[in-house]
């Protein structure tokens, strides 16, 4: 609560400097407002009944975003951070164009937001890229008190929580100016609503989840997988008997959020599905640009007929995943997403196909339901991408769903020995 009132303060003194007509913010202003901020977020999280105890972790987790947000800002003489530039500059300078009426244009997503947010508090480029980095802090807050709200053991939480706060790769993308963070926010926190109405939760969790996906496209339209993965699981899913087992009132739910999703598709479409609308066959479906040292379409194939699509999933999925693999690497940013993403990812992945070999873990329900809503997810973003910069930047979005994954697939002391024989 202090940290949100600190934010609100901190907001409202930057709006207030604007109307007097100081505009850009100084950056030492900027650091000291940071500098407050990060204080109330620490007594925050000592208070909290749900994060304290894991309040180191978090404040380190955050404290490694500050420190590559400053780098960022001010070391790029000595080494430029993983995906930082063209992008990023392109957001920060259309958002103050549009907001200062330099230019006509009202784009939507995420320079439409930092539009209404530059016309309202000014436009400092270090505390508008901090605005994005809290984006990350609140989807790692989201998914801890997820984590947390699982009957697993302490270890298991603690692991799960530890490596995503520290993921080198998405902790880059959090603390620079894109729309990763905001989108991985949206995921996190719909996940978090989901999974409390499948643990029997209200009917207003569950509301609020979809409500979060739908937020989530606004800024990319891929999470709609997550729409699909949602849908099945309630159809699946028995509440009363936590067990897969068809129930009419999910079935029923699930049809009426379906057409949901149909009305926006057809009334919003632009708005919520704005990379879909181009879709009018199968051949439209998959991204197979070939430009650039960093692409993998020759290993993926194409969407030209059905039978493509079942014969490419799969290495699409995996590309987009793991890559980029060693034949691809051509420096130190494709090797750290490799060794700092990739590789995380075909660790969770492992560890949730082997758990479910495991007749008779506590959640193995949850696990094989949590892969079908990942799978769903990864595969609209998979077959969208085609290059490893590109993948190593979506699949962040979906990272909680995976750190998720982590921590329910951690196996009992007293399972160890019969894993080793499997």
């Amino acid at each position: 609560m202090l940290s949100t009132l600190t934010l609100a303060f901190e907001l409202g003194a930057c709006a207030m400097l604007k109307d007097l007509g100081i505009d850009p913010i100084s950056s030492l202003l900027a650091s000291v407002f940071i500098f407050i901020f990060t204080i109330a977020f620490y007594s925050d999280l000592s208070r909290s009944d749900r994060l304290s105890k894991y309040q180191n972790i978090l404040f380190l987790g955050y404290l490694l975003r500050i420190a590559l947000l400053f780098f960022d800002r001010y070391g790029k003489s000595v080494y430029q951070l993983p995906n930082s530039g063209a992008d990023s500059e392109y957001f920060y300078i259309m958002a103050v164009q549009e907001a200062t009426g330099l230019i006509r244009s009202r784009s939507g997503g995420f320079i439409g937001l930092f539009r209404i947010i530059f016309s309202i508090i000014g436009t400092n480029r270090l505390f508008a890229q901090f605005l994005t980095t809290l984006f990350s802090i609140v989807a790692l807050c989201a998914i801890t008190i997820t984590i947390d709200e699982q009957e697993i053991s302490d270890k298991a939480k603690s692991n799960s929580i530890t490596a995503l706060s520290f993921l080198p790769n998405y902790a880059i993308l959090s603390s620079i100016f894109l729309r990763e963070s905001i989108v991985a926010m949206c995921v996190a926190v719909s996940l978090l609503c989901y999974i409390r109405y499948y643990r029997g939760g209200s009917f207003f969790n569950l509301a609020f989840s979809f409500a979060c996906v739908v937020a989530g496209m606004v800024f990319h339209s891929g999470v709609a997988g997550l729409i699909i993965g949602y849908l099945i699981v309630m159809v699946l899913h028995n509440r009363r008997t936590q067990s897969n087992s068809l129930s009419i009132t999910n079935t029923v739910l699930a049809i009426i959020f379906g057409f949901g999703a149909v009305f926006l598709y057809v009334r919003y479409g632009e708005v919520f599905y704005a990379k879909m609308l181009g879709v009018n066959e199968l051949s439209d479906v998959a991204n197979t640009l070939s430009g650039g040292g960093s692409s993998y379409a020759t290993y993926v194939g194409n969407s030209n007929s059905a039978g493509n699509m079942v014969i490419y999933t799969i290495p699409r999925i995996v590309f987009f995943l793991f890559s980029p693999f060693p034949w691809q690497w051509r420096g130190i940013a494709d090797i750290i997403a490799f060794f700092f993403s990739g590789l995380y990812y075909l660790y969770i992945v492992t560890r949730a196909f082997r758990y479910l070999r495991i007749w008779d873990l506590k959640n193995k329900t949850l696990v094989l339901n949590m892969l079908i809503i990942t799978i769903c997810a990864v595969f609209v973003f998979a077959w969208g991408v085609s290059n490893t910069g590109t993948a190593a930047r979506h699949r962040d979005k979906l990272v909680t769903l995976f750190a998720f994954m982590h921590a329910l697939t951690f196996f009992p002391e007293d399972k160890q020995n019969k894993i080793q024989l499997l």
